[in-house]
């Protein structure tokens, strides 16, 4: 898997992706108002999608959000980009989620935002993605002391 340009996700199949010969890219998805600059490595769950953040919303006070990306339903189509969560300057949920998530086996995903939260400081949250016709769950169970921000989670 690639991550191509900062307005773009791509991916690189073929059975030897390392060969430059063998190697295809496609963009699965543009970004624009929805979010922007993906800055960390994309999370995938066992049925294929795609879970990121972005660093910057291009909103007054949106400082980076949560996706999915969905793979088409036929080939060929367009893959299905969905905000799992906004974050928002000005409130306790952190902004500016830059260490990439962590699917865990129930779907819940984990996370870090170096800034925001009680302390200006980061926090640790949780998202868990919506099931069909319900809302995305925000779960900040961390606020940094403000002399340290968390920038990962690991496995």
């Amino acid at each position: 898997m690639c991550l191509a340009r900062l307005s773009a996700i791509a991916v690189c199949t073929g059975s030897h992706c390392a060969q430059a010969s063998a190697r295809t890219e496609s963009v699965l998805h543009n970004f624009n108002k929805e979010g922007g600059v993906p800055y960390s490595p994309l999370s995938i769950d066992g049925k294929g999608a795609l879970y990121g953040t972005t660093i910057d919303d291009f909103r007054k006070k949106g400082c980076g959000s949560v996706f999915r990306l969905k793979s088409p339903p036929q080939q060929g189509k367009h893959w299905v980009f969905s905000q799992l969560h906004l974050f928002q300057q000005g409130t306790l949920d952190g902004c500016t989620p830059v260490g990439g998530l962590i699917a865990a086996p129930g779907g819940t995903l984990y996370g870090t935002t170096v800034s925001g939260g009680e302390f200006n400081a980061g926090t640790v949250f949780a998202v868990t993605p919506p099931a069909a016709g319900s809302k995305t769950c925000l779960l900040v169970f961390f606020q940094a002391a403000p002399s340290s921000a968390p920038s990962s989670v690991t496995r």
